[in-house]
């Protein structure tokens, strides 16, 4: 069990480190946005996050790429960006971002299951307890081991938040 904390708080730091070097390296400043306005754009509006890299102000509203753009990274950055999302409790942005992702980039996050724990923790973390569950659902059909998965949906089931809301609607 030491070993598993170990190792899952090495996958953290690394994981920090990671966004850190993409942050600082991107050519476009990276950071997140809690965006929930709609706007004429709707993969802005979507996801959450602006290309505001082309202006040549700073500003300090938090996003520097499209969905389209988000979406053009690499498994890992994605990755990284939802983690540092829930981490900073921006959940609504992890949430519009893999809505845009599984309407719009199926094919890249349908059996991305690091996708689908990103959006069953910050489903759970504002009380969706039911996607949430749907989310963590979707990892264990792929891969019928993960424990996280298991334990936040054994989590849901014993929540009775969870349980008084899932059971109204």
């Amino acid at each position: 069990m030491k070993n598993n904390r170990k190792i899952f708080i090495g996958f953290v730091v690394l994981a920090i480190i990671a966004v850190l070097v993409i942050i600082i390296y991107h050519p476009n400043k990276v950071s997140i946005q809690n965006q929930e306005s709609v706007s004429n754009n709707d993969a802005v509006a979507t996801t959450g996050v602006t290309n505001t890299g082309q202006n040549n102000q700073e500003s300090t509203s938090t996003a520097s790429f499209s969905a389209d753009d988000f979406y053009a990274l690499s498994s890992a950055d994605r990755d990284n960006f939802l983690f540092m999302a829930n981490e900073k409790k921006d959940y609504q942005v992890v949430v519009n971002a893999t809505n845009d992702g599984i309407k719009n980039h199926r094919d890249l996050v349908w059996d991305d299951i690091d996708f689908w724990n990103h959006r069953g923790r910050a489903l759970y973390s504002l009380g969706d307890c039911a996607n949430a569950g749907a989310a963590f659902y979707h990892i264990l059909m792929r891969s019928p081991n993960d424990e996280m998965a298991s334990g936040f949906i054994t989590s849901i089931l014993n929540d009775k938040t969870c349980v008084a809301t899932t059971s109204t609607n």
